[in-house]
């Protein structure tokens, strides 16, 4: 009596073939997800939240992101404060914002926020060599003006705003370098804010004594000359 040996339902490898691969894709992509997400959580901010008063910087840096990576920085309210493309943040004003660096899509947040210089400037006024509050300079010549506060500190930062009263006499530039242009008597005005300081400039064309004494001198040689006797002298 003979037995019939079945063969194989070739149907059923080719099933168990496909589910098999459709269990390693899974496992395979469920693998790199794991670990992608493992390398997002790696990529952090230095702070998370930062205070800076007013003119103030800070420098923010994102880690676990190799040198060729590069972050994308953004600011919510840049009147607030501001980020440059390296990731300093500069504080412009009193009030809040959200600095944003952006890498491989994962946004990293810090909130920054800024509060007024506690020093408040309460006068300002020229800084002289002397008591004299008025400077005296030659046409042509240029001078660089300074100024104090009070307290000293609260100027760090501020805007200094420069006029002349004349500036056919005196002119004056942003830094507070003036240069006299002509003889003359004009006003040099510094503010900051509602404060202002005030010195009076005085032109005056070169002085030529050194001239007149070299001219004085040359005229008095000249009739020394005219009065010296001169006599022959033998040489043997």
């Amino acid at each position: 009596m003979k037995h019939e040996v079945k063969r194989a339902n070739p149907n059923l490898f080719l099933t168990l073939f496909v589910v098999l691969s459709a269990v390693m894709f899974v496992l395979l992509q469920s693998t790199l997800s794991v670990k992608a997400a493992k390398e997002k959580d790696k990529v952090k901010l230095s702070s998370t939240s930062i205070t800076l008063k007013e003119g103030e910087s800070k420098t923010l840096k994102v880690s676990g992101i190799d040198k060729k990576t590069k972050a994308t920085w953004s600011s919510s309210k840049k009147s607030i404060a501001t980020v440059s493309n390296k990731g300093v943040v500069k504080a412009k004003k009193a009030g809040s914002a959200k600095i944003t660096a952006t890498v491989k899509g994962k946004k990293l947040t810090c909130k920054v926020t800024v509060k007024k210089d506690s020093a408040t400037l309460k006068k300002i006024a020229f800084e002289f060599e002397d008591d004299d509050d008025e400077i005296d300079i030659v046409i042509g010549e240029s001078l660089s003006l300074k100024v104090m506060g009070d307290p000293a500190n609260a100027l760090k930062g501020k805007t200094l705003k420069w006029s002349s009263s004349d500036t056919s006499i005196v002119v004056v530039d942003k830094n507070g370098k003036i240069k006299g242009i002509a003889e003359g008597e004009a006003t040099i005005t510094v503010k900051v804010g509602k404060l202002k300081a005030e010195c009076t400039v005085n032109v005056w064309e070169e002085d030529d004594d050194t001239d007149d004494m070299s001219d004085d001198w040359d005229d008095d040689t000249d009739d020394m000359s005219d009065d010296w006797d001169y006599e022959d002298i033998d040489i043997d």
